[in-house]
């Protein structure tokens, strides 16, 4: 009887010690990346993998807010200059999740080459250390950017037209996209955005606008605007120039 209640006992010490559930140790579902669509360079919110407007040579990332919770602790961005094997790809950053209801899901890649393509891919990981599988591979490769030359930083408008003006430091891309914003509501909006088609072009570009929101414009109004350049691919291949501001009115 007494070595029928110590192997008992033993039983119920190693099953109370034994490995965790399923459950428990399931890691999280892969990321899902937001992808870039035909429409994306005239959309007035541009998503997905994209050069990024600034004045150093950035490629944004973006994925879908992932369903995980409370449960889950960091995504980590892996980035490679080759296309395959697993081995050649080095973490370049994590993002701490600190609020399921406010995920971060942009990364902005800083000070990268131009003429040179970059591969992404995201995982993510739960407060008990287990990763998910990695996110479906994204890639772009960065253009030169446009140089804008006028209207001038900081210029004011008293005019019923405004003519944008840039030129191009190497080669002409596939097509250039003109975009204006107006300041309003604490943050820019989308007026318009213009595709012009360039082939063998030399010499500066000239885009002139006429719109009743130019003629109608207050002293107080203010704008930004930039030119993106869009390669062959245009899914793969562009570059974004700073962005200008000015204002109109008299």
């Amino acid at each position: 009887m007494k070595y029928l209640i110590l192997c008992v006992f033993v039983f119920s010490v190693l099953i109370s010690c034994g490995p965790t559930s399923p459950e428990e140790g399931k890691p999280p579902d892969r990321v899902r990346m937001v992808l870039r669509s035909a429409n994306s360079d005239t959309a007035a919110v541009e998503r997905g993998t994209d050069a990024y407007a600034s004045s150093t040579n950035d490629i944004q990332i973006e994925w879908y807010s992932h369903p995980g919770g409370k449960e889950l602790s960091k995504f980590n961005i892996y980035r490679s200059e080759e296309p395959d094997g697993s081995r050649k790809y080095g973490k370049i950053a994590e993002i701490k999740i600190l609020n399921n209801q406010n995920q971060d899901t942009v990364f902005i890649d800083t000070d990268l080459q131009i003429q040179k393509k970059y591969y992404y891919y995201v995982t993510v990981e739960n407060e008990n250390g287990l990763t998910s599988e990695p996110s479906d591979t994204v890639w772009y490769a960065l253009m030169d950017k446009p140089q804008l030359l006028k209207p001038l930083s900081s210029a004011h408008i008293n005019a019923d037209s405004i003519t944008f003006e840039w030129n191009y430091p190497s080669l002409e891309p596939n097509f250039y996209i003109l975009r204006v914003e107006k300041y309003w509501d604490e943050s820019y909006h989308p007026l318009m955005s213009a595709r012009i088609v360039q082939s063998n072009y030399e010499g500066s570009m000239e885009f002139v606008l006429s719109e009743d929101w130019i003629k109608n414009a207050s002293g107080s109004d203010n704008y930004r605007w930039r030119v993106d350049a869009v390669g062959g691919d245009p899914l793969h291949e562009g570059a974004e120039s700073e962005w200008r501001l000015f204002t109109i009115g008299n």
